[in-house]
């Protein structure tokens, strides 16, 4: 194994790319239909974000209030939590 720094040491797997945090982002798609409501994104869920190129989200969320908290799942690695 090379030592840490060195220009051959590789990452054993790559994330997959994300969402930006905080920001406003549109969201195209929620379980391959338009979003009608935030009821739309309860429980176990994939929707599309508007990104260039489009970004797949899959979780599940829950209504909090007037918002949706969603838990990203990293479905191709034992489904671990990603971010919230």
């Amino acid at each position: 194994m090379p030592p840490m720094g060195s220009e051959d040491a590789s990452m054993s797997f790559t994330t997959p790319g994300s969402v930006p945090s905080g920001m406003a982002m549109p969201v195209s798609e929620v379980a391959g239909r338009a979003p009608a409501s935030l009821e739309d994104f309860r429980g176990d869920v994939t929707f599309l974000v508007g990104l260039e190129p489009p970004h797949l989200v899959e979780g599940c969320g829950r209504l909090d209030g007037l918002v949706v908290r969603f838990h990203e799942k990293d479905v191709q690695a034992n489904g671990k939590d990603i971010r919230v």
